[in-house]
């Protein structure tokens, strides 16, 4: 929580007897000079202060709201009593007088106070008696630069006159072992060296640095994959962000305490034994090291990229953090405010281009793989990794942000005021000892030793390991660095060179069979009858690496649309028979359903957890699309929870649906829901959301897929309100149309036209081509005449998906050509030949992964294989860009 440093005046007669001896016992420290003292008492001070502040200021707010209301406050005035209450509360009769409310409080403080001025003692005796000469006289202390473990130890940043020193409190034999290890390796990246004492270490303050060119950056990002090798060897977890300095070219692990980390068994899911294979692949993967790219799942974290390689600055969600609003007044109150991520040094440039040197990470994988597994032939692989046996480690047992959620909650004032009840509640997730620590500020720690049994099980494990799957894994995991689902990447477009109009149902036809068999092929199969697959997955967080969701957008619905689709031609003989494809279609299907079980009755088990979302593509109204199907009491209680408005992911998305299985009242809840939400301003309606609060245009998540599906519920109900608001919707996406640079603006992003169906010209054409077929409206036809010309030809090229691709603009050129409305001088025949040239040259590419293998239907090839099925003239099977039941 961020709160007022004023509060800082009321802790005082908290903090200060404990540091007042702490001052006494840095004083009798031989070695130690007066200044020394000093400079480590006043780290202690300003580190204890932010520590105490963090725990209390909940509790402060609301006795000074509860002064306020009885009337204990008299001053004349709110900034009067504001002043009033901080001299009341720095009195410690105050905080005495809590203790009827709260009754654990004062004790926990008093342990966290003691505890951490202990371990500034501590510290303080170690340097003394450690003292290097050539760094000169101790300056200043910084603790906290790294979660508090075992009774207040914090790593600390040590500054000296003539240089700087790390403090950590815990065994570093670890690191020393691993120097030595990749020594033996011939690779650039390194540990900071280390000066072993018992049960603690001084390191190596590793200083931040830029790469000078693209020489350092490309060995870099070498480097990178070096880490993936060793890490996947010996079993390293968390090395997010700020466990990983950029020094040049060289990426330096400076915290390498959690190696040789045992998997961790995954709960079986109804999803069958595919499923569970593929969760138990992807957390044992390369991925559970922390430095590849993945969105966080905790509350407070949601959407965040803590990553090593990822937190890119200009890809991290907008974060509301709690902070104290209206301070200086007796009305003070806790309330959220947006939050920047902060930096870490892990970044080699000031913009990173992560995606253009990704290459790099999986060539630096693959190149010491080979290595090691040289060394593994030879028979000298076991003996470089003994020393480690001896080596105390941390074990992992939960992520760092679970434990700092909990541990926010035992500290809220309700749970002070009933700490029984509360840590009952925390018993269900944690065990007594980790509920311990919270309670006095550390977060956990379980220290091991792996000896030979946990060294030779890491071996084993990396023996056995799949290094194709490794490779998906990184290749795959680029897609999670970046929020926008339309992103490309800033290189060549892929256009053939060639254009041939000859033979082309033949072509077709093998390109889609091509990409059905690669789908059959990386399909993770169960004994069991169940399938799925792992692949970039996108959700309400950002985009994941995991095994594929049950939504149409990226997952099992939207693959078994493809599959079905695929069935259906070949019936019709308009596509070439795939073995396998049948029996993978009855598989997928049973995951689906086994998965679908499995979170209705979680949802039941956990009435009071977040809803789930309402979009088509991504939510429940992708259920009523596939199946037909979703509990009217689970759509009315996500309905009434939802602050998503848009179709991908946001209750627009569940109209259509809704419509076409004639439930029309629910249908109409949802447009007064989207009526009410619409923000109109000079005729022009937008709907606001916490990051874009001026709105966004497009069909996927902005304006012109909400019009359109208002547009929908008002042909079926007749109700002008909703039309209307769609024609301010569409003023609103026509107000962004710059007849200069023939396109549309994407508001994501300064200045840029975008064509994506997701974002730009394809979206809104598909929408205005719909919309045409229903009314005739010329001004449909106009948007879907310009949004063609907007795509063609210089949007083609880049990928093939529907999201963000060719074949979702294939779509919209197709209709406007149909229409007679499509660019000058193009025919059908020759759009054709132009998609299936660039697959034939370049073979397809599924945008952010490029050369991962992702099913899904909308970002994946799946949906490649699916438009050209729709490609034969006779085919009937329906678009998937705009969603229908």
């Amino acid at each position: 929580m961020t709160e007022a440093g004023d509060f800082d005046d009321c802790l005082g007669c908290l903090v200060e007897p404990a540091l007042a001896d702490l001052d006494t016992g840095l004083r009798g420290i031989a070695g130690l000079t007066r200044a020394e003292a000093k400079a480590v008492h006043d780290g202690a001070a300003a580190a204890l202060l932010e520590t105490v502040r963090r725990k209390v200021t909940r509790t402060l707010v609301l006795e000074l709201n509860a002064a306020r209301v009885t009337g204990r406050l008299t001053g004349a005035d709110p900034a009067a009593r504001w002043s009033e209450f901080l001299e009341l509360a720095a009195r410690r009769e105050f905080w005495d007088s809590l203790t009827e409310h709260y009754p654990t409080l004062l004790a926990r403080v008093d342990a966290i106070v003691a505890n951490r001025c202990a371990a500034a003692l501590e510290l303080a005796t170690r340097f003394a008696a450690d003292r290097d000469p050539a760094l000169g006289e101790l300056r200043e202390v910084t603790f906290g630069a790294g979660d508090s473990h075992r009774h207040g130890r914090t790593v600390a940043i040590v500054r000296c006159a003539n240089g700087n020193t790390v403090y950590k409190p815990r065994p570093v034999e670890v690191d020393r072992a691993l120097s030595s290890f990749l020594s033996t390796l011939d690779v650039q990246i390194r540990v900071p060296d280390v000066v072993v004492r018992d049960g603690y270490g001084w390191a190596e303050f590793v200083t931040h640095r830029h790469c000078a060119d693209d020489g350092e950056l490309r060995d870099f990002y070498r480097g990178i994959g070096h880490w993936l090798a060793i890490s996947r060897l010996v079993g390293g977890s968390d090395l997010h962000a700020e466990n990983l300095i950029a020094c040049g070219p060289v990426p330096i692990v400076v915290d390498c305490e959690t190696l040789f980390t045992p998997s961790q068994p995954i709960e079986p899911s109804r999803g069958g034994i595919a499923v569970d294979k593929a969760r138990d692949l992807v957390a044992n993967s390369v991925l559970r090291t922390g430095l590849l790219p993945g969105r966080g799942m905790a509350l407070g974290w949601r959407g965040v990229d803590m990553s090593a390689t990822g937190s890119l600055p200009d890809q991290q969600p907008v974060t509301e953090l709690p902070v104290v609003l209206g301070v200086g007044t007796d009305t003070a109150h806790v309330g959220k405010a947006v939050a920047e991520i902060p930096l870490a040094g892990n970044h080699p440039s000031p913009e990173p281009v992560l995606a253009r040197y990704w290459p790099q990470v999986l060539a630096g994988f693959d190149e010491l793989t080979g290595r090691l597994t040289a060394l593994d032939r030879d028979g000298r692989l076991a003996a470089l990794l003994e020393p480690f046996q001896t080596c105390e480690i941390r074990i992992v047992k939960r992520a760092t942000e679970q434990y700092a959620e909990i541990g926010r909650m035992l500290w809220h004032p309700v749970s002070l005021h009933g700490p029984e009840q509360a840590i009952e509640r925390a018993a269900k997730v944690l065990e007594s000892p980790e509920i311990d620590d919270l309670l006095t500020g550390d977060i956990p720690f379980y220290p091991a030793v792996p000896g030979s049994v946990g060294v030779g099980e890491a071996l084993d494990r990396w023996r056995r390991g799949d290094v194709e799957v490794e490779r998906q894994v990184i290749r795959a995991a680029l897609v999670s660095a970046y929020l926008n689902d339309g992103w490309m990447p800033d290189e060549k477009p892929m256009r053939p060179t060639v254009i041939r109009t000859d033979d082309l149902d033949r072509r077709r036809r093998r390109l889609a069979a091509e990409l059905m068999q690669r789908l059959v092929r990386a399909a993770i199969r169960g004994a069991d009858g169940t399938a799925t697959w792992i692949a970039p997955v996108l959700s309400d967080t950002g985009w994941t690496v995991r095994p594929l969701s049950q939504d149409v957008y990226g997952g099992s619905a939207g693959v078994a649309m493809v599959l079905a689709g695929y069935q259906h031609e070949v019936a019709a003989d308009r596509a070439d028979p795939v073995p396998g494809v049948d029996s993978l279609l009855a598989d997928t299907r049973r995951s689906f359903d086994g998965v679908t079980a499995d979170m209705t009755q979680w949802r039941k088990d956990h009435p009071d957890h977040r809803p789930p979302q309402v979009g088509a593509y991504l939510g429940l109204g992708g259920l009523l699309w596939f199946q037909g199907s979703a509990g009217a009491a689970d759509l009315a209680a996500a309905v009434a929870a939802d602050q998503q408005y848009d179709v991908l992911m946001g209750m627009a998305g569940a109209i259509v649906p809704l419509l076409g299985l004639g439930r029309v009242d629910e249908a109409r809840d949802i447009g007064d829901r989207l009526v009410d939400a619409a923000q109109v301003v000079d005729g022009k309606a937008h709907w606001a959301s916490i990051r874009w609060p001026a709105g966004l245009g497009g069909f996927a998540h902005g304006s012109t897929g909400i019009s359109w599906a208002l547009d929908r519920l008002a042909l079926v109900t007749g109700d002008d309100r909703y039309a209307a608001v769609a024609e301010a919707a569409q003023r609103y996406e026509e107000s962004l149309y710059k007849i200069d640079r023939n396109g549309w603006l994407d508001n994501r992003e300064k200045d840029r036209i975008g064509t994506a169906w997701c974002h730009g010209a394809a979206g809104i054409g598909i929408a205005a081509a719909d919309l045409w077929h229903r009314t005739e409206h010329p001004q449909h036809l106009d948007v879907l005449r310009r949004s063609a010309q907007s795509m063609w030809p210089d949007s083609f090229g880049w990928n093939h998906t529907l999201c963000h691709g060719d074949l979702g603009c294939w779509e919209v050129v197709k209709e406007a050509l149909d229409a007679g409305v499509g660019p000058a001088g193009l025919c059908r025949r020759e759009l054709d030949a132009h998609v299936i040239g660039g697959l034939e040259e370049f073979g397809a590419i599924s945008g952010l992964a490029r050369d991962a293998f992702s099913p899904g239907l909308l970002p994946g090839l799946g949906g490649v294989a699916y438009q050209l099925l729709r490609m034969h003239p006779a085919s009937d099977l329906p678009s998937v860009l705009l969603p229908h039941a």
